[in-house]
């Protein structure tokens, strides 16, 4: 069975390509396809079903966001009517986390799911205050797809300068959600077990 490469070309000036999911009114399915990029999708209304080689199916609702690593094959079904900007952020933009194979792995733990040390207190956290971080960082990622793709739209003197800002931005929440560095590689469309819940 053949799956496309889906070559990623970055908008013009920028490293990385952020639109509109073409799939917006729904009743569209993206056939399996794979690219050298990191995606992410932001799903603001409706949601989004990704399928992946393993067979893996995981539905993004409104209000979440989903890490697609480089090289997984995956496939995209929207049933009906949605809002999402998916973004695709070339390898080189992440070139000092890159492993000798040029790898990188993301993955994205559900809002309230395992603990993570990266956030330190003063006292152990209760399970609430677990989840309010994890909500947190999922509307800051929502907030900041949402700010680069209407000021790419818009255009307003100096955008390409808020452009970068929130997008160096998005690339720090993600790079802290990286696999460690001894994860790895998968074979090309091997169906690698995507690493992400949500």
């Amino acid at each position: 069975m053949d799956h496309e490469h889906e070559v990623v070309v970055p908008r013009e000036g920028m490293p990385f390509k952020i639109d509109i999911f073409e799939g917006c009114s729904g009743n569209y399915t993206r056939e399996a396809h794979w690219h050298n990029s990191v995606e992410i999708f932001a799903v603001y209304e409706g949601s989004l079903e990704f399928l992946f080689r393993n067979r893996k199916s995981v539905i993004v609702p409104a209000g979440c966001f989903v890490i697609i690593n480089p090289n997984e094959l995956h496939s995209i079904h929207a049933a009906e009517r949605n809002d999402s900007i998916y973004l695709q952020i070339p390898l080189s933009a992440f070139e000092h986390y890159l492993t000798a194979d040029h790898f990188i792995s993301f993955r994205k733990r559900k809002p309230g799911g395992e603990k993570d040390d990266r956030f330190r207190a003063d006292r152990e956290l209760d399970e609430r205050e677990w989840e309010d971080i994890g909500t947190l960082q999922e509307q800051q990622m929502l907030d900041l797809m949402r700010n680069v793709y209407e000021k790419g739209k818009e255009k307003p003197t100096g955008y390409e300068y808020e452009m970068l800002r929130d997008f160096y931005q998005k690339i720090h929440i993600a790079r802290k959600n990286r696999m460690p560095s001894n994860t790895s590689p998968p074979k090309h469309c091997s169906g690698f077990p995507p690493s992400r819940s949500i």
